[in-house]
């Protein structure tokens, strides 16, 4: 959510280091999703039902919110070379 405020702010008022900041997120939105899907996986091996059953959901959300993420970043960019 942090990084969608912030394009629309650059967006608003480009400011370099606000892109700067953005593509900061980014890459570290991809460390963050990698942690829970490592996360994820461990309660899988556990063996915890709940897991089981919310599998799909859990893994789409992170693709999901990664992937929004990405597109809101990409935009940015390319308001960054106007």
């Amino acid at each position: 959510r942090e990084n969608f405020d912030l394009a629309l702010s650059v967006l608003a008022h480009p400011a370099k280091e606000i892109v700067a900041k953005i593509i900061r997120h980014e890459q570290h939105m991809g460390e963050l999703e990698q942690e829970l899907r490592q996360s994820h996986l461990l309660r899988l091996q556990k063996g915890l039902q709940e897991s089981f059953d919310t599998s799909s959901i859990h893994l789409d959300i992170l693709s999901n919110l990664r992937r929004i993420n990405t597109k809101v970043t990409h935009v940015v960019e390319l308001a960054a070379k106007l």
